[in-house]
């Protein structure tokens, strides 16, 4: 469905305007995040008035809960309320008369998913999109993750008791999930793998954003023992390794990989 969204923002009396820059920045990053996710259609700013600051905001979502979850992920959320007026179609919209009329992309997923495997994904495929993680301090983790440089895609309440935290890590194509309500696992328990070209170049990287990271090491992971320092000496693909953990000791292990193996993507 399409949402017409009056947002109306309201920074409070005595904010700073380095504050006000920052989070209008990460605004705008949020907007062009949701425009590609195809939930945010298009934005105007009407006539204001002297101290106004109000944005109209065409939007689409399954439903009005996945509508709030977007707009809850948007950063002025904190400032800002909205007004949400659901639209449907009008049976003399002009663009229904036109060829390559505008649909919204959640029409274009359905008609394209009852005629056509999505072009992405190849018959008989799996893809793993998403991991959910055990955390025991949803804002800790959250600055760790941020730290990190992974992208926020989502930081959503939409009832309570739920939260729903989403980052993705540069040029990935599966996230991970972490929040409250979401799972019974204990806080810590995940152990994941990351793949990197240049294991050096990543723990370097790792180190400059304040990370404690395990030093780089080669031979198989596990266990402890037989890990050897340094990278592998032949420069062997799926040879060297580095790890560090979150707050909560959910472990990442990253991996150098320069060649793949047949049939590995």
């Amino acid at each position: 469905m399409d949402y017409l969204v009056t947002m109306t923002t309201q920074v409070p009396d005595g904010t700073a305007d380095e504050v006000v820059e920052e989070i209008r920045g990460r605004e705008a990053a949020r907007s062009r995040e949701l425009a590609d996710q195809g939930h945010l259609l298009r934005l105007w700013r009407p006539p204001l008035q002297p101290g106004e600051w109000r944005t109209l905001g065409l939007f689409t979502a399954a439903d009005e809960v996945e509508l709030e979850a977007v707009l809850a992920s948007m950063p002025l959320r904190i400032w800002r309320s909205d007004q949400v007026t659901p639209l449907s179609a009008h049976p003399n919209d002009p663009a229904n008369s036109r060829a390559g009329s505008h649909s919204s992309p959640n029409e274009k997923e359905s008609d394209m998913s009852s005629s056509s495997n999505d072009a992405g994904i190849g018959e008989g495929e799996l893809h793993l999109e998403n991991d959910v993680i055990a955390v025991s301090d949803v804002d800790r983790a959250k600055e760790f993750y941020l730290r990190l440089g992974w992208r926020l895609d989502e930081d959503a309440a939409p009832m309570d008791g739920l939260r729903i935290v989403q980052f993705t890590p540069p040029g990935s194509g599966c996230s991970i999930t972490f929040g409250l309500g979401l799972t019974n696992a204990a806080p810590g328990s995940a152990l994941a793998a990351l793949v990197v070209s240049d294991i050096e170049a990543a723990h370097k990287d790792l180190v400059g954003r304040g990370i404690e990271v395990v030093d780089v090491w080669h031979g198989p992971p596990f266990p402890v023992e037989a890990r050897q320092p340094g990278r592998d000496p032949e420069g062997a693909s799926y040879g060297s390794f580095c790890s560090f953990s979150d707050p909560d000791g959910n472990t990442w292990l990253v991996q150098e990989v320069t060649t793949r193996l047949p049939g590995r993507v």
